[in-house]
């Protein structure tokens, strides 16, 4: 019912998209405030970042300062509003790059080379994540335009998708020239545009569905066309990272079950984590496990032909094992 209801609403009066275009240019103003959010959202979600607490970062996202003229673009876009694409694309620009600046800035004061979960979680993007952003964006659209909404839902909603991911390509700028670690600067850049495309494309279809541009003509065809173009590509790389990012996830079940199944080595170490070389001819599998009696290279062996039978594919194993020891308080004298 709905769905029904949006899907058929008719074009809102010129009055009424004045209005909203009024506002959505004031929200991509450049000034000062947004400036300062800007340089607060980033720093929060930097020091969160490196401090790898999840709670720190959600205070970045509830400010959310690039979500505004993200959503004036979109709907400049559609109206072929040149000002309003203009505004919005240098605050746009401007915030992001004042936010990535800031990130390098401190992981250079830092020396910052290593990272924990909470960067390394965000610079291997896929279609999951393009799918949160576009229900996001839908929902920042939807609240702009239904004012029994507050706006503030908007900004918990989308603010994930902004900040976290500038910051870790500011984190990961010095580490890449001084140690060579490109592959984080690279992913985090393009979870952003993942998210910005996203966020733009769902945007625009539900200022087109709310009745505020007209879906029949040329113009907003071809903007639409053009922007989903764009997403498209975006999504072929995105999906291969899903399909590696699942590869990993059963190969990762299926070791845990041979490693449970196999009474030589099972019962003697922990798997902590794992990572797969799938560049390799034979991909090779490094796993760091934890065991007080580490396994011989024929064990290795054995468990590596018993995962390539489980997985119809050759694996090559590579244990890196921490050593565990059992210590024990001596026994009391009788």
């Amino acid at each position: 019912m709905i769905l029904t209801l949006f899907f058929f609403r008719q074009r809102v009066p010129s009055e009424v998209i004045n209005e909203l275009r009024r506002e959505l240019f004031g929200e991509a103003r450049l000034e000062s405030s947004y400036i300062a959010l800007v340089v607060g959202s980033g720093l929060i979600a930097t020091f969160g970042l490196l401090n790898n607490s999840a709670a720190i970062i959600i205070g970045a996202m509830i400010i959310a300062p690039l979500m505004r003229p993200i959503r004036a673009l979109a709907f400049g876009i559609l109206e072929g509003d040149l000002a309003l694409l203009q505004r919005s694309l240098r605050a746009i620009l401007i915030g992001s790059g004042v936010t990535i600046a800031l990130a390098a800035l401190v992981a250079m004061t830092l020396d910052v080379t290593e990272f924990g979960s909470e960067v390394l979680s965000r610079t291997e993007p896929n279609l999951l994540d393009m799918g949160v952003a576009v229900a996001a964006g839908a929902i920042s659209a939807y609240v702009k335009v239904e004012e029994k909404i507050g706006d503030a839902v908007a900004g918990t909603a989308i603010a994930v998708a902004l900040a976290p991911p500038l910051c870790v390509v500011g984190l990961g700028l010095p580490a890449g020239l001084f140690a060579q670690t490109w592959s984080i600067t690279q992913g985090s850049l393009l979870l952003f545009l993942t998210n910005w495309l996203g966020i733009t494309l769902s945007c625009m279809i539900v200022f087109i569905m709310a009745g505020y541009t007209p879906a029949n003509t040329p113009h907003t065809r071809k903007a639409l066309s053009i922007t989903f173009g764009m997403t498209v590509l975006l999504m072929i790389p995105l999906g291969l990272s899903l399909r590696q990012f699942l590869r990993e996830t059963t190969l990762t079940r299926a070791i845990r079950n041979v490693l449970l199944q196999t009474e030589t080595v099972g019962e003697q170490v922990t798997l902590d984590r794992l990572i797969v070389d799938w560049q390799q001819r034979v991909p090779e599998v490094n796993l760091f496990v934890s065991s007080s009696t580490p396994p011989t290279p024929n064990q290795v062996h054995l468990v590596e032909e018993f995962l390539s039978r489980e997985m119809n594919q050759r694996f090559r194993l590579v244990f890196y094992v921490s050593e565990l020891q059992e210590v024990r308080p001596e026994a009391a004298p009788e």
